[in-house]
C-alpha cells in the first residue's frame, strides 16, 4: 500500500509539472530579452540618432514663427 491516495500523487505532479513549465518559461523569457538588448545595443548608433543642441537650437527657431501674422501668411 503506497503512502499517498492516487488523486494526492495526481495533483503533485500536475503541481510539479505547472511549477517546472513557468519557471522555465520564465528563464527561457529572460534569456531572450537579454539577448535582444545585447544585440541591439550600439551605443554609436544611439548617439549619432541624439541632435545636438546647435540642430535642435535651429530645428527650434525654424518652426516658431515670430508672430500670430507670419503663421497666417505662410499657411496661405
Amino acid at each position: 500500500m503506497s503512502a499517498y491516495p492516487w488523486y494526492t500523487r495526481v495533483l503533485d505532479l500536475a503541481h510539479r509539472a505547472t511549477v517546472t513549465v513557468l519557471a522555465g518559461g520564465t528563464v527561457y523569457m529572460l534569456g531572450g530579452l537579454g539577448y535582444i538588448l545585447w544585440a541591439n545595443n550600439d551605443p554609436v548608433k544611439y548617439e549619432s540618432a541624439i541632435p545636438s543642441q546647435q540642430q535642435l537650437e535651429q530645428l527650434k527657431e525654424s518652426s516658431i514663427p515670430k508672430n500670430f501674422d507670419d503663421a497666417l501668411a505662410e499657411k496661405k
